[in-house]
């Protein structure tokens, strides 16, 4: 009788732990899943800011007054940039040592 109760808590200890890791690899197998739903959502969400962010510039560049605001400072950065090299020529060239003359810088 005895070895029959030894062998039946064995038997039962046996369930109870087989039991457990099925409930521990379920919990698991939870937590991926809804690791890997909330890695779909956050691409999802990225998505969706990415074309928003370019139907914002299309519709920017498709409206004129946007357009020539845009233009306007380009074109002002362009002046910007050709006055500052004209500039540096002219100190270039009137520069008395040969080597700046040239180009050069020291």
């Amino acid at each position: 009788d005895d070895d029959d109760d030894d062998d039946e808590e064995e038997e039962e200890e046996e369930e109870e732990e087989e039991e457990e890791e099925e409930e521990e690899e379920e919990e698991e197998e939870e937590e991926e899943e809804e690791e890997e739903e909330e890695e779909e959502e956050e691409e999802e969400e990225e998505e969706e800011e990415e074309e928003e962010e370019e139907e914002d510039a299309i519709c920017c560049l498709s409206h004129p007054v946007r357009t020539l605001q845009l233009y306007l400072q380009f074109d002002e950065i362009y002046d910007t940039l050709q006055r500052q090299r004209r500039i540096r020529q002219t100190k270039v060239s009137s520069c008395p040592v040969p080597a700046l003359k040239s180009g050069l810088r020291v």
